[in-house]
């Protein structure tokens, strides 16, 4: 049987891989709005903006 400090190790370790992961969806997750705000500022993001970019 496991102690109690040993149950708090483990879950300090799930609660930090947790969090880890988490951390690295909001940084791709902020990357990709960057993205698509360029994106919308050029234009480029609309049926519109594909038009208006040829002419």
């Amino acid at each position: 049987m496991k102690t109690y400090e040993d149950q708090l190790d483990t879950l300090m370790a799930m609660i930090e891989k947790r969090l880890s992961s988490l951390e690295n969806n909001v940084s791709y997750m902020h990357s990709r709005l960057a993205e698509l705000q360029e994106s919308q500022e050029d234009g480029t993001d609309s049926e519109y903006g594909k038009y208006a970019n040829a002419i």
